[in-house]
């Protein structure tokens, strides 16, 4: 089996231990088995909320989608993403909870990776020594940085989500669409002031 799949008791013994979640967990089938998973495979600030996930299946209800960080005895960590139901014996007794596991670690490193450059941005647009504005197809203005805020008078939280005509005056607002109405087709425009 290729799929990381585990299965727990009632009381959320490991009964059940896929050839994939061993190379997940880095520990075997052997190791694994016997042993109280959201104790010894989750961080300890995590185990309530896995033994809660699975009290939830216990009661009968499907789990889907639920993030838990596995950690490995080498102090490392897989970021999996769980759906959980109900295990049931021969004769439909509930036995314990069978859990389906996908690895995406890689893709939750590459989010935090893009927030993180998207705060940078953020924080550079925010402290520019130039004027930075952006305004949406309706024309309603939705960034503003210090210099813009600075040198018009007009702070952030008093322009967001107004219309961006509200804060030019009334001679360039012809010239302010115009080149506005360019850029917006990726037209050249010449620098304004």
């Amino acid at each position: 089996a290729n799929m990381a799949v585990f299965a727990t008791d009632i009381g959320g013994l490991v009964t059940y231990w896929t050839p994939k979640i061993a190379e997940l967990s880095g520990v075997s089938k052997e190791e694994a088995l016997g042993s109280n998973f959201a104790k010894r495979f989750t961080h300890f600030m995590y185990v309530k909320a896995v033994e809660g996930m699975f009290d939830q299946v216990l009661s009968g209800k499907e789990v889907d989608n639920f993030e838990l960080t596995l950690c490995k005895p080498s102090n490392e960590t897989r970021e999996l993403l769980l759906s959980a139901a109900p295990h049931r014996n021969s004769i439909n007794e509930m036995v314990g909870v069978m859990c389906f596991c996908q690895d995406i670690t890689h893709m939750s490193t590459q989010l935090h990776q893009a927030e993180c450059i998207a705060q940078d941005v953020s924080q550079l647009i925010e402290t520019a020594n130039a004027p930075i504005f952006g305004i949406d197809k309706d024309m309603r203005i939705f960034e503003w940085n210090q210099w813009v805020a600075k040198t018009s008078g007009w702070p952030k939280e008093d322009v967001l989500g107004h219309g961006f005509d509200k804060f030019i005056s009334a001679g360039d607002q012809c010239l302010i669409a115009e080149i506005l109405d360019k850029a917006s087709r990726v037209l050249p425009t010449s620098n304004f002031e």
